[in-house]
């Protein structure tokens, strides 16, 4: 991993389903067709590379899984019952980092993960959607853009994940999973989402694909990182992740593909109830990579493993150039740093206490930007929602023909609108002034690399 200008690195995730018979299998699917749809059927069923009268031997296919775990911390994989997380660690390489010197914020770290490079270019540092995206291009834009005949999808269930993935070139598929009502662990939404990536993995078999679960964050707000709820849906993720692994390793017996699995997390978690991650504790700084797949021995730990490294390496083993001024570098040529231990355990247990706070600047500069951050996405998007809301019932009345009330209520309705814009303008100018004090935003993307091209179709849910 190149080191990011700022962090430095320390070194030395609908209704409850029904459990079901595991994934179906699947047939051989034909080679990938032009459109880089992920609903669209290729009509070529010549092997590529061959021509008439050839025998061809065909290369198998690689295809990158990225499964995102919010805010999960390494040290509780190792003590809970999590057979589907050790078997990965098992078969891939495990590296345990610190983003000490970046924001311990979710939006920040998944634009991060999903386009190589810190904040200090894309300069998101607020989970609120007004965020800017595009400043830096997204993995889904650098694939779209280089090999359009790729297919490219997102399962999360988030807001921000999804407009990450339609900015500029936007992914051929994007799915949200929307909330379901009374699901308080979450878990139901992460059931959900899963069954999705399952059948998308099964039926479509993108050359990209990135999902999100989100429960065990989601419990270390509710009850702290270091209590049992945080547990117990750290241990219900890793079951969704056996089934997702199921699906994979179904298809790979089907159609001979080889797939990369990148499990990763945004940030960890503080263990008492309260502000839960947002500044540089080594609890919240604490992040991960398991990585399984070719290029990768099996029971290996490396310390050089880090989050910006996640595109430039699913980017590689699709054959998409990285970006010149991409901060990560492609896990893969990390092997000489990599090792294999006599106990994995107790070496991921040295790697995780390794991490430090960083120096008592950082933290004063990143704290300044917290405070104003954390508060500010979230609080925008709250009001602007609730002032919609509004808008949506006077523009009812406005469209009913009474007279005067239907004038008055297309003004009413006129001046929310501008009351939205306004406040949007504002507080996105507050926190771009703070970031740019707090070194955000500051570097810019190198020419023509945020050539944000036109967002695609997105095309309907599973």
């Amino acid at each position: 991993m190149v080191a990011p200008t700022i962090p430095t690195p320390v070194a030395p995730l609908a209704p409850p389903l029904a459990p079901g018979p595991g994934p179906v299998p699947v047939n051989p699917p034909p080679p990938t067709g032009g459109t880089g749809s992920v609903t669209s059927t290729s009509v070529n069923t010549r092997k590529r590379g061959e021509s008439a009268g050839d025998t061809v031997t065909q290369e198998p296919v690689n295809k990158v899984l990225v499964i995102g775990v919010d805010g999960t911390n390494m040290s509780k994989i190792l003590d809970a019952q999590t057979p589907n997380f050790q078997e990965l660690m098992q078969e891939g390489t495990t590296g345990v980092s610190s983003i000490a010197g970046h924001t311990t914020i979710s939006a920040d770290s998944w634009t991060t993960i999903l386009t190589g490079v810190w904040d200090t270019k894309h300069g998101v540092t607020n989970n609120g959607i007004t965020n800017d995206f595009t400043r830096f291009p997204s993995v889904y834009t650098q694939i779209e853009r280089a090999k359009p005949e790729l297919k490219t999808a997102s399962i999360a269930d988030w807001n921000v994940l999804e407009k990450i993935a339609q900015g500029g070139i936007g992914a051929d598929q994007v799915v949200r999973t929307p909330a379901i009502s009374g699901d308080d662990s979450e878990s139901q939404l992460d059931a959900q989402t899963t069954a999705n990536v399952a059948k998308s993995i099964q039926k479509d078999g993108p050359d990209f694909l990135f999902t999100h679960l989100d429960q065990v964050d989601h419990a270390g707000h509710l009850y702290g990182g270091g209590s049992q709820q945080y547990i117990d849906a750290l241990e219900r993720t890793d079951a969704n992740v056996g089934t997702i692994m199921d699906a994979v390793r179904a298809r790979e017996a089907a159609t001979g593909e080889k797939w990369t699995v990148l499990v990763v997390t945004d940030h960890g978690h503080r263990p008492e109830l309260g502000v839960g991650h947002g500044f540089q504790s080594p609890n919240e700084t604490s992040t991960f990579v398991i990585a399984r797949g070719p290029g990768f021995k099996p029971g290996q730990i490396n310390p050089a493993f880090g989050i910006d490294d996640i595109t430039p390496t699913a980017l590689g083993i699709l054959g998409v150039p990285s970006l010149s001024d991409s901060d990560g570098t492609d896990l893969r040529s990390l092997a000489n740093h990599a090792s294999t231990p006599t106990n994995r355990k107790t070496a991921i247990s040295d790697m995780v206490n390794a991490n430090r706070y960083p120096d008592l600047l950082t933290r004063l500069r990143l704290g300044i930007r917290s405070v104003v951050s954390l508060p500010a996405g979230p609080l925008l998007d709250g009001i602007v929602d609730g002032v919609n809301g509004i808008r949506h019932q006077l523009d009812s009345v406005a469209s009913s023909g009474v007279p005067v009330f239907s004038q008055l209520a297309t003004a009413t309705s006129w001046a929310l609108g501008a009351f939205n814009q306004g406040l949007t303008a504002v507080t996105n100018t507050v926190v771009t002034v703070v970031n740019r004090l707090t070194g955000a935003g500051v570097v810019d993307a190198a020419p023509g690399d945020n050539d944000r091209g036109l967002p695609q179709q997105v095309l309907p849910a599973l």
